[in-house]
């Protein structure tokens, strides 16, 4: 780990990682490190910076939400190159970060740069775009969209329930037709999503017991 390239989203969550970034880069630097430390600007940014500038380094840190983190793997796959990402989950839920184990607390963070190993996971695709553990249909899904960040910094979760309620009287279901395996599904639907993941929107176990984030299958729900 000679050259690392850390992108972060300033405003994830409650700022924490941008009050520690000294630390971060210091005890990177104490590893023998080289850092380059960029900030996200406007949506879609982390998977720009990745996709032009990632193949000069030999590992690439992140810090935001489920969003960012999903905004690396596009930003992977544009590269063309498979560079390891390291996560510092700093969102609203980190989803992504709980089902593969990862603490939110930075020092245990640090502790699994020296420690850790990588990790091999499933990636979905839709269309030409990556999704690293969710994609969903209905109109549930505005809700992620539209709850501003300055709400979920000050009330975390609960910002999204709030929205959520705002959403209820336009709620309309979706004909969906699934092909699959030989099978066909076909319905009015208010809500649905593939997943890879245990907990999806902060819904902890909402996907099922045999989940497995290397397996080469998504669950559908």
């Amino acid at each position: 780990m000679e050259k690392v390239l850390f992108v972060f989203h300033a405003k994830a969550g409650r700022g924490q990682i941008r009050d520690r970034l000294f630390d971060i880069v210091s005890e990177l630097n104490r590893m023998g490190a080289f850092v380059t430390v960029m900030t996200t600007q406007y949506s879609g940014h982390a998977a720009d910076i990745i996709a032009e500038y990632g193949g000069d380094y030999d590992l690439i840190m992140i810090s935001g939400g489920d969003g960012t983190a999903n905004e690396a793997a596009n930003g992977i796959l544009k590269l063309g190159k498979t560079v390891p990402i390291l996560y510092f989950p700093s969102g609203t839920t980190n989803d992504y970060a709980f089902s593969l184990g990862i603490p939110t607390r930075i020092d245990e963070c640090l502790k699994r740069i020296r420690e850790g190993r990588i990790f091999s996971s499933d990636l979905g695709i839709l269309n030409d775009r990556a999704f690293l553990y969710v994609a969903a249909f209905g109109t549930l899904v505005k809700v992620t969209y539209t709850t501003p960040q300055e709400e979920k910094n000050l009330l975390g979760y609960p910002a999204y329930v709030i929205e959520l309620l705002k959403e209820l009287p336009s709620m309309r279901p979706y004909h969906m037709r699934i092909e699959s395996g030989g099978r066909v599904y076909e319905g009015d639907y208010l809500f649905g999503f593939f997943s890879n993941s245990f907990s999806v929107s902060g819904v902890r176990g909402i996907t099922g017991k045999n989940v497995s984030l290397d397996d080469g299958l998504f669950e559908v729900t």
